[in-house]
């Protein structure tokens, strides 16, 4: 996702990514914006290579992702080992996004029903089928593979602390563990009666903005947990903190108040016939985290009037 849809690789000497073509000069499903097989079909046939195009959609569609934390781990520990010099590496871990097909290892809460129905939802879109006429509880039972996705990425960021105390680099390193975004499985938005929340393509809901954030300084022996309200606002400062051993541990917590906001959905995105009022949907929405006597309150503005919610 970042290799294909920013300049991020830009940045670094070494990339790994994850195509799953067969064919390298032809468009694949993760260059493109489809909207179902048919979608993907007219791209094919309108680029350079159809054939080769349908072919990349057919490996893309019928096999695994290659972008397995697993195998991200084993090449970032491959190439630290060859390091001499100090090193920065930006590792995305796929597992936990749709869709959800963590490995049998880490699949303890699906069973053969949820990955088929997983499995009939992989082509479409998310939100266009269950705003139609698909129940919620079946978004809410594939929620099971997600866990598994997410216990499968836990595992390779066990596995790569433990590597590098192993080799006795941990101690030396800034660590960092966050997402972008949390998933929607069904939520009931407290803004919007009615909206649900599905994915991550729209809402300001607490299940996409309330995510992970574990950081671990060079040297750092004691743990504590932090309340308030954090950021990655400074990550560069933290980065240039660790670098010079000025660090504080403060550096992603935030002074009163935090800034959260999502595109939602654009105007160009296809509803169902039952959705009847599209513009809820539509955004940006905003959201400030402010630090009061009493806890953090979140206040949230949409294309209206600014609302509160505790």
């Amino acid at each position: 996702m970042l290799t294909e849809s920013s300049n991020l690789d830009e940045l670094f000497d070494t990339v790994v990514r994850d195509s799953r073509k067969v064919f390298e000069d032809a468009i694949g499903p993760v260059d493109v914006t489809v909207d179902g097989p048919l979608d993907y079909l007219r791209s094919c046939l309108s680029s350079d290579y159809p054939g080769r195009a349908l072919a990349n959609g057919a490996q893309y569609r019928f096999t695994s992702p290659e972008s397995r934390a697993g195998r991200y781990a084993d090449a970032f520990l491959s190439w630290v080992d060859r390091r001499e010099r100090p090193w920065a590496a930006c590792l995305n871990l796929m597992d936990a996004h749709y869709p959800y097909t963590p490995d049998s290892a880490h699949d303890r809460w699906g069973d053969s029903r949820l990955r088929k129905l997983n499995a009939d939802l992989a082509w479409g879109s998310m939100a266009e089928e269950f705003l139609g006429d698909r129940p919620w509880w079946q978004l809410r039972a594939i929620e099971a593979l997600d866990d598994g996705g997410i216990h499968q990425a836990d595992a390779a960021v066990g596995r790569i602390v433990e590597e590098l105390d192993h080799g006795g680099t941990f101690d030396d390193t800034l660590v960092v563990v966050t997402s972008d975004h949390g998933e929607g499985f069904g939520e009931r938005s407290r803004l919007e009666p009615g909206v649900r929340i599905v994915h991550h393509n729209w809402g300001i809901h607490e299940v996409l903005t309330h995510v992970p954030l574990v950081v671990n300084y060079p040297g750092e022996t004691e743990s504590r947990s932090e309340p308030g309200l954090a950021t990655l606002k400074n990550f560069p400062a933290a980065v240039r903190n660790a670098v010079q051993g000025t660090w504080s541990g403060d550096e992603f917590l935030a002074n009163d108040r935090v800034l959260a906001s999502t595109r939602r959905v654009s105007d160009h995105d296809a509803f169902p016939d039952a959705v009847e009022d599209r513009s809820r949907y539509r955004g940006p929405w905003r959201a400030v985290y402010e630090t009061t006597d009493d806890g953090p309150i979140k206040r949230v503005k949409g294309r209206e009037e600014p609302r509160a919610s505790g």
